[in-house]
C-alpha cells in the first residue's frame, strides 16, 4: 500500500510542470524608452556702424525618443552712427584745383553780388581768400558752403576770386556754414549770414587761407 502512494506522489510530481502548475515567476519583456534632450540655442550679437543690427540664431537639436529644442532668438541693437563729417560727399582736396575760368576774372576784394546776385549770371556766392599774412590772392583753396543740408563746393581763382553759379531754387543762408581747406589745413566761419562773402570780409577782416 506505501508502495503505491510513493508511486502516486511520484507521478504527480512529474505531471505538474506539464500542467502549467509551476511556481516560478514568468519572463517578463521589458522595453526602456530613452527619452531625448532638447536642442539649445543662443542669440545672435549686435555689432554695426550706423547702425545695422545682425545676429545669428542657434540652432535646435536632440537625441532620443523625443528630441526637442527652441533656436535662439537673433536680435541685436544697432550701433550708433559716427558725428558725420563736414566734407562728407565732396570730392578730395586737389592742390591743383581752379574754377572755369582759372584766371578769376577781375575785381578781387570787391563785393561779387553787387552784379552776380541775379539775371543771367547769378551765384550762389562769391568772394576773394587772400594768402596768409599778406594782401594777395591765394590760388587753389577748397571752399565749402553748407546751405539747407546741402554742401557746395568750388576752389579760389589764381587772383583769390572763388564763386559758384545758382543751382537754382531760394536757398537761406541763415544758419549757413562756410570752410576753406587747402594743403595746410581748413579754417571754418560758423551763421553765414550772407551770398556775398567780401561784404563783410575786407581789409582786416578778409577771408585768409588755412
Amino acid at each position: 500500500m506505501r508502495a503505491y502512494l510513493l508511486l502516486a506522489l511520484g507521478v504527480s510530481v512529474a505531471v505538474a510542470p506539464l500542467l502549467g502548475c509551476d511556481d516560478s515567476p514568468e519572463d517578463t519583456d521589458t522595453t526602456t524608452s530613452s527619452s531625448g534632450t532638447g536642442g539649445s540655442g543662443t542669440g545672435g550679437s549686435a555689432s554695426g556702424t550706423g547702425g545695422s543690427a545682425s545676429g545669428t540664431g542657434g540652432s535646435a537639436s536632440g537625441t532620443g525618443g523625443s528630441a526637442s529644442g527652441t533656436g535662439g532668438s537673433t536680435s541685436g541693437t544697432a550701433g550708433g552712427g559716427g558725428t558725420p563729417d563736414f566734407w562728407d560727399g565732396a570730392p578730395a582736396y586737389d592742390a591743383n584745383g581752379t574754377p572755369n575760368p582759372s584766371d578769376g576774372e577781375h575785381n578781387n576784394g570787391n563785393d561779387c553780388m553787387s552784379c552776380h546776385a541775379s539775371g543771367g549770371n547769378q551765384w550762389l556766392f562769391g568772394g576773394t581768400v587772400h594768402q596768409s599774412g599778406g594782401s594777395q590772392g591765394a590760388a587753389h583753396v577748397q571752399v565749402g558752403a553748407l546751405v539747407d543740408g546741402t554742401l557746395y563746393t568750388t576752389y579760389s581763382a589764381n587772383n583769390g576770386n572763388f564763386w559758384l553759379d545758382h543751382p537754382g531754387g531760394s536757398p537761406s543762408w541763415a544758419g549757413a556754414e562756410v570752410r576753406f581747406r587747402n594743403a595746410n589745413g581748413e579754417t571754418s566761419m560758423i551763421m553765414a549770414a550772407t551770398a556775398a562773402c567780401n561784404s563783410c570780409h575786407s581789409g582786416n577782416s578778409a577771408l585768409v587761407e588755412p
